[in-house]
């Protein structure tokens, strides 16, 4: 997926290295007050894949959500197992679909997210996209959602 619309007024799309500093502001000013660190050089690899060796490899995938040129949503994810990681829309445009965009782009087969009830219980929005809910770990609040078929042992 290169690059989706929703409506006329927000894109979604790859995130490039111009966009490091707007994905870092927005997990800063969302997740301020909880458990989330997340320094900028690992957002600009994840981004670049710039290793800072030399070498480059993306460890993963982000897409980002811009509107009026501010970055109001994120997702990042891995690429070889298909598993989302993170997924932030800035609070004022939630409910706009984006989130639900985010995820489509990704395409990923499982969700392991950190479980943030700040604003509701996100079990609703996994089902809706087709998700299952999987495992949970209390320690940790990680939460694990997945849209393959059980199968047989």
């Amino acid at each position: 997926m290169r690059e989706v619309r929703i409506g006329n007024c927000i894109e979604i799309r790859v995130a490039s290295e111009s966009d490091c500093e707007g994905v870092v502001s927005l997990l800063d000013r969302e997740l301020r007050k909880r458990d989330w660190f997340c320094p900028r050089q690992i957002v600009y690899r994840w981004v670049t894949g710039d290793n800072g060796d030399g070498t480059r490899r993306r460890p993963g995938i982000v897409y980002v959500a811009i509107r009026d040129r501010e970055i109001v949503g994120v997702a990042i994810g891995s690429r070889r197992s298909r598993v989302l990681f993170t997924l932030l829309v800035d609070a004022r445009f939630r409910g706009l679909g984006i989130g639900r965009a985010l995820v489509r782009a990704v395409a990923p087969f499982r969700v392991r997210v950190k479980r943030d009830m700040t604003s509701g219980d996100p079990a609703g929005f996994w089902e809706r996209l087709g998700y299952s809910r999987g495992s949970y770990t209390k320690a940790s609040r990680i939460e694990v959602w997945s849209n393959l078929p059980e199968l047989p042992l």
